[in-house]
């Protein structure tokens, strides 16, 4: 029994082994159930806060950033539903099996389901803000991208640059052309993306208030780079219009400076016809102006509508219409008072005429007496002053022209001041003319009258020269005696001469003074005088030196006749001795030797106390050739004074020739002048100086062209 009551114990253990083995194993599930469920709801709750995330990005960049990291939580999550699902079949199998904690593990696996479907809802709803969240960055990035392209824009269009010149201007018009054309094209991008934030904020976008301010802002600053381009249009035409002026005002500017340098010449002619030309042409010239006063007209009208219109750049505009009308109005100014001064510069250049003609005729006058000579002779002389005086005569005609000169000198200078100067100059020369020929004409007078009393002094002159050559020619005539008989002769008639000579010392020294006192006087032939004076002076001296010489050589002629004389009885001595040289006797014994000896030492003394005359001898030839070098220096003073003659003759001929050929010319003149006139004197005419009345207060109105000048310029000023 107790065997039976221990087996019976021991198969009651059994059962509850069983149901505690059960029991364990149910729990065992249960918490292996509960570990895998929390678990689960361990990894949802480290999720939720992903899947919950309100962080949708700032950038497009970031947007797909965060999309991709979401798409990879979503996988995840796809990855936990089968493990959910394993999980709930387990949790539903346990139920089913009667698990003693069935009510747990039911509340356990529904948690699980609710968290697992939260989490999925919110990962599905995050999916859809982050897809909304592409597509508003992509319309921020392409609504950043047209406000980048508007900025880049505006600059362009609110450029105060309107151009420096017509051509800066017309550069920046095609400029802004090609903006505007950007503008054009840019609003089909803005459309689209209207288009685009359109359809986000009609499907309730979550950022629709942003997008629709964005779009309105890309709008608006779109439609006013529209209107700053229509502003910079109108603004840049206008400045077109501006320097479209500006130009033909410039070139209107320049025309008149260059026809104003036309009106400003100072050129008024050589002569009359060359300032009747100027006239002509000058006439021409304000034709051309009134041509053109039209294009002034319409450069100024320009202007006004510019000012009219309200132009921005109005001051520049009437600044330069006043100058251009300025230059127009000095343009006309001054074309009117180069007209009045041409007429005044044609009475000037009559008269400039007239003074020409009348020193011309001065001059020929001036040069008749300048061309004739003053004679050679006494009768010559004569006549030429009865023909001075009656040139004297004829200059009558001249000064009545030279006083009808002197009176338009002083009426123009009156019209005139401007030109008073020139006036003054031509009038000036004019009356030096006059008195230079009054002064040569009386200078001509004087030296008539001189050359009149010359004609005694230079035939003195010819007499005391022929008188020198003719004692020359005694002087040097005469060939050396040669005896002392002869010698003595020779030199007593050289000493004649030598008296004769000296009865003529006042003659020269009477001729010296005369002419000394007429080089001093300032005698027009002063230089003819001093050098007749010098040719005198050297003949005199010549005949003084060729006597002394001759006396000199006269006197050594003397002693050497003498000495000769001596020499003749010496040769008659050495002949008669020349025997005893010859003698061949040397003495038969010593007495007889010494007698010989003594003989010839006497002989000896003898020939010693002769040899003083044996060199005179030589003297003779030493005369001789002082007399031959003599004799060739007279012959040479003679052929000098011959060619002096001779040149003195053809320079006398050379006169005469001149004169007669001048005398010639102005007969022949005369004759022609006579033939062009028919006898009557020659008069220069004297052109009448008259003016319309008008023209002569218009002149003395304007003053002068220098006035108007400065009168322009103080204007200007």
């Amino acid at each position: 029994e107790r065997a039976h009551s221990v087996i019976n114990r021991y198969q009651s253990l059994q059962e509850p082994m069983q149901i505690r083995r059960d029991n364990l194993e149910d729990a065992l599930l249960l918490y292996q159930f509960l570990r895998d469920t929390d678990d689960e709801l361990a990894w949802l709750a480290e999720k939720e806060p992903l899947a919950a995330s309100t962080d949708l990005g700032n950038s497009l960049n970031a947007v797909q950033s965060l999309q991709k990291k979401h798409q990879a939580l979503e996988g995840e999550i796809a990855s936990r539903e089968p493990v959910v699902a394993a999980l709930t079949s387990r949790a539903q199998q346990m139920i089913r099996s009667g698990h003693f904690a069935s009510p747990r593990i039911e509340t356990s696996i529904n948690e699980l389901q609710e968290r697992l479907v939260q989490v999925r809802d919110l990962a599905s709803v995050r999916r859809l803000r982050l897809l909304d969240a592409v597509e508003s960055q992509m319309f921020y990035a392409e609504a950043s991208e047209a406000e980048t392209w508007l900025k880049e824009k505006r600059p362009l269009l609110t450029s105060t640059d309107f151009g420096k010149d017509e051509d800066s201007v017309q550069s920046l018009l095609k400029k802004l052309e090609g903006v505007e054309r950007e503008l054009r094209t840019f609003q089909n991008n803005v459309d689209r993306l209207a288009k685009l934030s359109h359809g986000l904020v009609d499907r309730g976008h979550f950022d629709s208030q942003r997008i629709a301010e964005k779009q309105t802002q890309i709008e608006g600053e779109l439609s006013e780079l529209q209107a700053l381009a229509k502003v910079r249009e109108t603004r840049l035409k206008e400045s077109l219009k501006v320097f479209r002026f500006l130009r033909e005002a410039e070139e209107v500017a320049e025309w008149t400076g260059d026809q104003t340098a036309v009106a400003a010449s100072e050129d008024y002619g050589r002569d009359v016809e060359h300032v009747e030309l100027l006239i002509q042409a000058f006439d021409t010239f304000l034709s051309s102006l009134s041509g053109a006063e039209g294009r002034v007209a319409a450069c100024l009208q320009v202007g006004q509508e510019l000012l009219a219109e309200g132009n921005p750049q109005a001051p520049r505009v009437q600044l330069k219409m006043g100058e251009t009308k300025q230059l127009w109005d000095d343009l006309k100014e001054l074309a009117h008072a180069r007209q009045e001064a041409l007429a005044g510069a044609k009475q000037v250049h009559v008269f400039d005429r007239t003074a020409d003609e009348t020193i011309t005729w001065i001059q020929e006058k001036d040069a008749s007496i300048s061309a004739e000579g003053y004679g050679q002779d006494l009768e010559t002389i004569q006549a030429l002053v009865r023909k001075h005086e009656g040139f004297e005569t004829d200059l009558a005609a001249v000064k009545e022209q030279v006083e009808s000169v002197v009176e338009e000198a002083g009426r123009l200078a009156g019209l005139f001041p401007d030109a008073r100067d020139h006036i003054e100059v031509k009038h000036e020369e004019t009356l030096d003319a006059w008195t230079q020929l009054l002064e040569k004409a009386e200078q001509r007078r004087d030296k008539l009258q001189q050359a009149e009393q010359l004609q005694t002094y230079f035939d003195q002159y010819r007499e005391l020269i022929a008188w020198i050559n003719e004692m020359i020619a005694k002087v040097t005539t005469p060939d050396l005696a040669q005896d002392v008989a002869g010698a003595e002769a020779l030199l007593s008639r050289h000493q004649e001469y030598h008296a004769e000579i000296d009865s003529r010392v006042d003659a020269f020294t009477a001729f010296y003074a005369t002419g000394k006192q007429l080089i001093n006087q300032d005698h027009f032939l002063s230089n003819e005088i001093k050098e007749k004076i010098r040719v005198l002076e050297q003949r005199k001296k010549l005949l003084d030196d060729t006597w002394e010489k001759r006396k000199f050589i006269y006197e050594q002629n003397l002693d050497t006749q003498m000495f000769k004389r001596e020499a003749d009885l010496l040769e008659n001595w050495i002949v008669s001795r020349e025997p005893t040289l010859h003698d061949g006797k040397l003495g038969e014994s010593i007495p007889q030797v010494e007698d010989f000896i003594r003989k010839h030492e006497d002989f000896e003394k003898t020939i010693q106390a002769q040899e003083d005359k044996f060199h005179a001898l030589r003297r003779i030839t030493l005369l001789e050739r002082a007399f031959q070098k003599q004799q060739e220096a007279e012959m040479a003073a003679r052929q000098m004074e011959k060619e002096r003659a001779e040149r003195e003759r053809l320079e006398a001929r050379k006169r005469k020739e001149v004169q007669r050929i001048t005398d010639e010319r102005r007969r022949e003149g005369e004759r022609r002048q006579g033939r062009e006139h028919n006898g009557a004197p020659e008069m220069v005419e004297t052109p009448r100086y008259s003016q319309d009345n008008d023209s002569i207060s218009n002149l003395q109105k304007s003053s002068s062209i220098s006035s108007l000048f400065g009168d322009r310029l103080n204007r200007k000023g």
